[in-house]
């Protein structure tokens, strides 16, 4: 099965982009599943065991809508970066239909996160800044997604291992989001 760039690149770059570590926590109390959620409204969500906010830490997450197919989809985050961010740090991205891991692969995250601060992707050097940085994406979801729930982990390390973040989401297509994207052109 062929995932399209474009699908990825939805949940993708804001799983790059951010983390946050919850240091004052004591070690034998187990997180819950709101102690992962972002601030904001997202469907986007630290993975259980992983928050970190050692290299970025997130003000505010907004994704107003699910991703539906053959439209736009938009997200804005505000984030402080606490950490410098170099060149060769990378992301292992895995994507999973139901139960079956359809993806997995390692990405470079400086090219995941072009254009973020205007840095050139080729120096890759992501300094912290004391104000909080928005940013806004939109991307278009490609109509021939297949029905079915999709899940997408992204955990971004540094070159030497370290961890910057882990995010993951859950995204769900059905037959409702086909029919909504025809009822909209028959419009």
């Amino acid at each position: 099965m062929r995932i399209s760039v474009a699908i990825l690149s939805a949940l993708v770059v804001p799983l790059a982009a951010l983390s946050i570590r919850d240091v004052d926590s004591p070690e034998d109390v187990s997180p819950t599943k709101d102690d992962m959620k972002l601030p904001g409204q997202s469907l986007i969500e630290h993975c259980l065991g992983k928050k970190t906010e050692e290299f970025i830490k997130f003000e505010r997450f907004l994704v107003p809508k699910p991703p539906v197919p053959g439209k736009d989809f938009v997200y804005t985050t505000t984030v402080f970066l606490q950490k410098t961010i170099e060149k060769k740090a990378y992301m292992e991205l895995t994507v999973h239909y139901g139960l079956v891991r359809i993806l997995g692969m390692k990405l470079d995250f400086c090219q995941q996160l072009g254009g973020f601060r205007k840095v050139d992707y080729f120096k890759c050097h992501y300094r912290p800044f004391g104000i909080p940085h928005t940013i806004t994406k939109t991307l278009t979801i490609p109509r021939d997604i297949p029905p079915g729930t999709y899940t997408v982990v992204a955990d971004v390390y540094t070159v030497d291992h370290e961890r910057i973040i882990c995010l993951t989401t859950t995204v769900k297509f059905d037959k409702d989001s086909w029919r909504q994207h025809d009822d909209d052109e028959d419009a």
